[in-house]
């Protein structure tokens, strides 16, 4: 028996053996019609129709153009498409395979940005354009630009009859996983009837972003926005996109984000006094395990809003110590100590330090009165962290000398009712290994705190988190 024409036969094969995505030609199984040049009709009577719909899960606003296996095109397009996407044409008299091209029209064009797809069938009957069919074009020609294709059409019959069935077959194992999840195994988005209403097969080449590269020709594949495969030659020999991909790209993790730098103070140093003009009155300065109290205080000498006390008192209980403490009333006050001719706070701080609380300085009539509260050794975390992209991530930490830096942030990063904790790893000093676990509060005041290691930073006794005295603050994206 004389077998059908080829392009019959794997019409035939791909709508009983699939009926799903991809046929692409589009006669009935067991048809009629040559395969010679002539029409693709078995009815001489009948004209014969290509129509189908474009759509990419939403009709494609534009004009569709068709083109025959000898490069025919006369008197067929381009054809504006309806509001459905629809669009028809009579082939009667061309030769199949037949090309075709669909384009976007409008606002698209002011703008540079309008797209265009492509799509091929072997005969007259049903033939969608979408952004698969563009996919098929590329598999089924080796590779090639669907628009150097359809320009060229007449050099492309023969790959396009040789090698369909097998690009249908590679896209369907390719993407079953996508199919799968929008419900669109056995719909066939290339010859089967469907609505442009982004569900079922019109949600899969809504969502699916598939992008032929004109320079290189090579296909990079996004779902969702996310990528999932890049720089493809062909599809036969590349792993079938998984399900858990598509759930990954589908459901992707929260874009919650945790930014800001915080400073705090965990050992503040305190000045509390009121001495006249005379001298005399009280001073009280504490600072970790310093506690020293007055029992005399000399005249205090003043100039330009600066004044230097002295006199002596008891330090931590034991008398006989003598002090000196300058104080600025300005902008911002400031403040500085000296015990036994020690500067404190002790460190390499530059003295006086400016306030960061209490009531301030006041220098008046002589007299030196307030109470100041100065951060000698501030702790400061600075973070930038988004759960979309932990691996770029950052958290910085320092406080005296202890220098933390990330270089991994796991997750989950737990976030809930303004309050985030992030945990990983990095270097401490330089020296790599170590793990962290920072608290961060988005509150009034913004808190923060910070171990490693297991010991918590800043080391002592203070209740932690504790809150910022500066830094532009916390922000927690929930």
């Amino acid at each position: 028996m004389k077998k059908a024409p080829l392009y019959n036969r794997s019409i035939c094969i791909a709508t009983a053996m699939f009926i799903l995505l991809l046929t692409l030609s589009l006669t009935a199984c067991g048809g009629g019609g040559g395969g010679g040049g002539g029409s693709s009709s078995s009815n001489p009577s009948a004209p014969d129709v290509v129509s189908g719909v474009a759509a990419t899960g939403a009709p494609i606003v534009g004009q569709v153009s068709l083109k025959d296996s000898v490069g025919n095109n006369v008197d067929r397009g381009p054809v504006p498409t309806n509001a459905d996407g629809s669009f028809s044409f009579d082939v009667t008299g061309l030769t199949p395979p037949f090309f075709l091209f669909a384009e976007e029209t409008g606002d698209c064009e002011e703008t540079d940005t309008c797209k265009e797809f492509y799509s091929v069938t072997l005969g007259a009957g049903t033939s969608n354009i979408n952004t698969l069919t563009n996919l098929a074009v590329w598999a089924a020609t080796g590779g090639t630009d669907p628009a150097d294709v359809y320009e060229n059409s007449d050099e492309y019959v023969d790959e396009i009859i040789a090698g369909l069935d097998d690009a249908i077959d590679d896209i369907i194992i390719f993407l079953k996983a996508v199919l799968d999840h929008y419900e669109a195994e056995g719909i066939d988005a290339f010859s089967g009837p469907y609505e442009a209403d982004g569900s079922g097969i019109d949600g899969v080449v809504h969502n699916l972003d598939i992008n032929i590269k004109v320079d290189s020709g090579k296909v990079s594949i996004e779902l969702n926005g996310t990528p999932l495969r890049s720089d493809l030659d062909d599809l036969d020999t590349i792993e079938p996109i998984t399900a858990n991909e598509v759930e990954e790209a589908l459901n992707p993790p929260p874009s919650s984000s945790v930014q800001g730098i915080g400073q705090t103070c965990p050992f503040p140093a305190s000045l509390n006094l009121n001495v006249p003009a005379a001298g005399g009155g009280t001073l009280l300065y504490d600072f970790q395990d310093t506690f020293f109290q007055s029992t005399s205080i000399n005249a205090p000498v003043i100039s330009e809003g600066t004044a230097t006390i002295t006199g002596s008192g008891s330090l931590n209980g034991e008398a006989g110590h003598i002090f000196k403490a300058i104080v600025i009333d300005g902008s911002p006050d400031k403040m500085s100590m000296e015990i036994d001719g020690i500067p404190y706070p002790l460190g390499g701080s530059s003295l006086p330090l400016p306030l960061i609380g209490g009531a301030g300085l006041t220098i008046a009539g002589g007299s030196v009165s307030g109470i100041g509260q100065t951060c000698p050794f501030p702790a400061t975390l600075a973070l930038d962290v988004a759960l979309s992209s932990l691996e770029t991530s950052t958290v910085t930490y320092d406080f005296q000398d202890a220098f933390f830096q990330s270089t991994s942030i796991n997750t989950p990063v737990v976030i809930s009712g303004g309050t985030a904790t992030i945990r990983g790893s990095g270097s401490l000093n330089g020296e790599a290994g170590h793990i962290f676990k920072a608290i961060v509060i988005d509150g009034s005041p913004d808190k923060m705190s910070m171990e490693i290691d297991g010991i918590p930073y800043p080391l002592g006794g203070s209740s932690l988190p504790l809150p910022l005295t500066g830094g532009a603050g916390y922000t927690i994206e929930e």
